[in-house]
């Protein structure tokens, strides 16, 4: 399955959820933020050959 298809369908089920979202569009940062009654969720979507950059290692680094 592509990303981007991945990427719907999970959007799709978190909405249905009533989970907001953005999509990102800066070097290295998560692909979506997800957010709900105060909380957050940083997904960065792959497939079983997608490989996180160098500038994915260093953000994940920060917020995690």
């Amino acid at each position: 399955m592509k990303e981007s298809k991945l990427e719907k369908k999970v959007c799709d089920y978190a909405e249905s959820k009533g989970w907001g979202n953005v999509k990102t569009y800066s070097k290295g940062y998560p692909d979506r933020v997800f957010y709900k009654d105060g909380k957050a969720l940083f997904i960065e979507f792959k497939t079983k050959k997608g490989v996180v950059s160098e500038a994915q290692k260093h953000i994940m680094e920060k917020i995690m």
